[in-house]
């Protein structure tokens, strides 16, 4: 009798202890509606924050050998709101299948810049589900689970990190819910965000693509400059006067380079 009172507490304390637990898990997940509101509202703020801004982009394609790139492409992209994008290839190297893809990335961030909605963090897009919160880059994020609502290649299936302050994406991660060419067999997409001036803009790019009969192939894009309003205004003036006297290398004081920032993002197969 004594050691069957014994075990019926050990089970009550086990049952206890696991429900605990659960209400305890329950009580800090926040609302999943309360969070998709409050991104919707981060993203329609941060269109209205856009402003006229040039970035310096490198492009860097990787076959097998992900120590050594095939071809790397530097371009320079201009924005103009609320919807104009033009980009200039200013230097290629290696293969051309780089440049190549480049143009055809380009060209499809041009034609995304025209406001199209269809691929915004919405719940007209994406069914999500609350899976946890965790720290990312020294920031809390909740881990949302994405799931297309359509066959889009622009959509990705996989997760999204959003700021728990901002409600920003931080990173997005996952494969898109539709090939982008037969070639392609599939793609893993690495998306990182931040902050560029006031806007919050995708800040870098990785994907890997498995090319039928070719294997994996890498694309890895990062920004090398950015120019924003106020230096694009100073610049425009600085041309305008004249050249001044040339100052010694002696009085020239060296700035610290501004960390990269911004990088576009999509996926396009390329026949080879």
């Amino acid at each position: 009798m004594h050691r069957n009172n014994q075990i019926s507490v050990v089970l009550f304390l086990f049952c206890f202890l696991a429900t605990a637990a659960t209400w305890a898990q329950q009580a800090a997940a926040p609302d999943l509606n309360t969070i998709l509101v409050h991104i919707e509202q981060a993203q329609v703020e941060s269109h209205a924050h856009m402003a006229p801004y040039s970035v310096t982009r490198e492009y860097k394609f990787f076959g097998d050998d992900r120590q050594h790139a095939k071809s790397q492409v530097l371009a320079k992209v201009d924005f103009a709101p609320p919807n104009e994008k033009n980009y200039t290839i200013e230097k290629s190297s290696g293969s051309g299948q780089g440049e190549k893809i480049t143009r055809k990335v380009l060209d499809h961030e041009k034609s995304m810049a025209k406001g199209d909605e269809s691929v915004a963090l919405t719940r007209e897009n994406y069914d999500f589900e609350y899976l946890r919160a965790e720290t990312i880059n020294g920031r809390r994020a909740y881990v949302l689970q994405l799931t297309p609502k359509h066959n889009d290649k622009n959509l990705i299936k996989g997760l999204a990190w959003i700021d728990a302050e901002t409600f920003h994406p931080l990173r997005v991660e996952g494969e898109p819910a539709k090939s982008p060419s037969w070639w392609v067999k599939s793609v893993k997409l690495s998306l990182t965000f931040g902050q560029v001036g006031d806007m919050w803009l995708q800040t870098g790019t990785q994907a890997i693509a498995n090319v039928r009969f070719l294997g994996p192939h890498t694309m890895v894009a990062r920004d090398v400059n950015y120019q924003l309003p106020v230096q694009m205004a100073a610049l425009s003036t600085q041309k305008s006067l004249p050249a001044p006297p040339p100052v010694p290398v002696a009085a020239v004081k060296k700035r610290p380079t501004r960390p990269a920032l911004g990088a576009g993002a999509s996926i396009i197969a390329v026949r080879r």
